[in-house]
């Protein structure tokens, strides 16, 4: 049976995943995503070294606010605050047309689990003292006790994603494109602008908002809308869209209403950055190799640094380390910040890349191809 590989719904035949066989597929395999995939699991590292990491607090203490550093910090956070849109709008843009597996969804429970368990007994041994009533239970079901929203919220994105692709493959290219329309303004500006979270939207942190990501991304690649649309266009969409949230977010008394998931403005700036991604061609087979193995290595970074034992020990303020305490410059608390983040993205990434070849190794994916086979053969599938 032929042995694949699954990168968020990109199949390709795992006999032909080398350096030397890197033209397999060539005209339908987008590097350009696999590049928005490595670009946005870096926004999401600074984006909690930010936050969680301590930055944005350290520059409001004891409210002296040194303005520098805090007008820095916020640029970068309404720049990387689209990742979690791109990764949804992704899944959309990708998953969409392809056949679902069942595979898929066993194949990053089996991940997040990996990680989970991996995680909860090196610090059972190291640090025994962290592990309290119910860590073991939630290690082993991550996903029903919710370790990490957006796992959960995108394991059930994965079961609802036949009926969605159902959906977007009948539905007229005029109704999807009117949906999308109605789906902005209904789900993201009017709750954006009048500051509340309604139907269940929980300003982006939800299956909902995921789901509509989800359809937005699969109508962008179906109506191929913005086929003509060149590479610097996609570009500038997103420095306005970042731009205009600033200048919101500068002007507002409210400070802080448009930069949510769920904000008109940094949902159009990860559509820009779909766009100008998406253009991207690739032709060295090296460049090639190395972002398929890093676009599928993404996915493990958020696992391992999110980790709540990870994210309590390690991750949370400790840009402290930074020696913040000294008042360092804009300039030099902007490399700290970007060398930390980097460090947690590549970090994480070697840790995946040894997992995936272990995976490799054991040929876990044909084993769950084996399960793809029997739920072809139920009838009421087909």
């Amino acid at each position: 049976m032929e042995d694949t590989i699954n990168v968020e719904n990109q199949i390709v035949d795992n006999n032909n995943y080398s350096l030397e066989n890197c033209e397999y597929k060539e005209d339908k395999w987008n590097y350009g995503i696999d590049i928005l995939r490595m670009i946005s699991m870096a926004m999401i590292c600074i984006l909690h070294t930010l936050n969680q990491g301590g930055v944005l607090s350290h520059c409001n203490q004891n409210g002296i606010i040194n303005w520098n550093q805090y007008y820095m910090s916020w640029i970068l956070e309404i720049a990387t605050f689209g990742c979690v849109d791109i990764y949804a709008l992704i899944s959309g843009y990708v998953g969409s047309s392809s056949k679902f597996r069942i595979s898929k969804i066993l194949y990053t429970w089996l991940e997040i689990a990996l990680y989970c368990i991996g995680i909860t007994l090196f610090f059972q041994i190291k640090y025994p003292d962290l592990i309290v009533e119910g860590t073991w239970r939630k290690a082993f079901m991550p996903i029903i006790f919710n370790q990490y929203w957006y796992m959960s919220a995108y394991i059930g994105l994965m079961i609802l994603m036949p009926f969605l692709n159902m959906g977007l493959k009948h539905l007229d290219n005029k109704f999807l494109l009117f949906f999308s329309i109605f789906m902005l303004v209904v789900f993201s500006f009017l709750p954006i602008h009048f500051k509340q979270s309604v139907f269940g939207l929980g300003w982006g942190y939800s299956l909902i908002w995921l789901l509509l990501c989800y359809i937005l991304g699969g109508t962008i690649k179906k109506i191929d809308f913005f086929s003509k649309i060149p590479f610097y266009v996609g570009l500038l969409m997103y420095v306005l869209m970042v731009g205009l949230t600033y200048l919101i977010f500068r002007t507002s008394k409210t400070t802080q209403e448009y930069v949510n998931y769920n904000s008109p403005t940094i949902l159009l700036s990860a559509i820009g950055l779909l766009i100008c991604c998406s253009k991207i061609k690739i032709n060295n087979k090296v460049v090639k190799y190395i972002l398929k193995l890093f676009g599928e290595a993404t996915f493990a970074v958020y696992l391992i640094h999110v980790h709540p034992l990870i994210w309590a020990k390690y991750i949370k303020l400790y840009s402290q380390t930074f020696h913040m305490t000294d008042n360092p410059g804009v300039f030099h608390l902007f490399l700290m910040i970007m060398l930390g983040s980097m460090t947690i993205y590549l970090g994480c990434t070697l840790i995946d890349i040894v997992r995936i070849y272990l995976f490799r190794l054991i040929k876990v994916k044909k084993w769950f191809g084996y399960i793809d086979k029997l739920y072809d053969k139920i009838p009421i599938v087909n």
